[in-house]
């Protein structure tokens, strides 16, 4: 795990994508599986090759599908990955699964989460499904979609 973790702060991203899913293949019900897949996969994100975000969308969604602590932050990975390869709308129903499986109180803060690594239109479509939820906090999501929109000039349909 460590090998992996330095060749990946390195950004030797090719080495550490295969040390570390070496790794979880390799002990695939160990405490780094997860970790290291997770890791994994972010090291292919960041391959300059046209096939790496689909090749780690896939790992991520590996993360995922486990249920462990890290399948929330794969899914939003993916989502992100999804939304860059220009396909918002698919990248937003990976988003309502993370908003659907009751993800932990950090996750719930999708929005701010995404709003903090400055992805706007994700952001803007999480607080547009708490808006439409109509729960205590949708006037709240509404005033944020405006302002978001007017402070970073989307429109509708971005």
């Amino acid at each position: 795990m460590k090998l992996g973790e330095l060749l990946y702060r390195q950004g030797d991203f090719a080495s550490a994508r295969v040390e570390l899913e070496t790794l979880a293949r390799k002990f695939p019900d160990s405490d780094y599986d997860e970790p290291a897949l997770f890791l994994a996969a972010q090291s292919v994100s960041r391959i300059p090759t046209a096939t790496a975000p689909d090749e780690a969308i896939l790992l991520f969604e590996e993360v995922a599908t486990g249920n462990g602590a890290l399948a929330a932050q794969a899914r939003l990975e993916q989502a992100s990955l999804i939304a860059a390869q220009g396909n918002p709308l698919e990248a937003n129903l990976v988003l309502d699964k993370i908003l659907s499986s009751n993800p932990a109180a950090a996750m719930r803060a999708a929005a701010r989460i995404l709003e903090s690594t400055q992805k706007w239109p994700e952001a803007i479509r999480v607080y547009e499904t708490l808006a439409a939820t109509d729960g205590p906090r949708s006037l709240e999501a509404k005033n944020r979609i405006k302002q978001l929109r007017l402070e970073h000039f989307l429109w509708d349909g971005e």
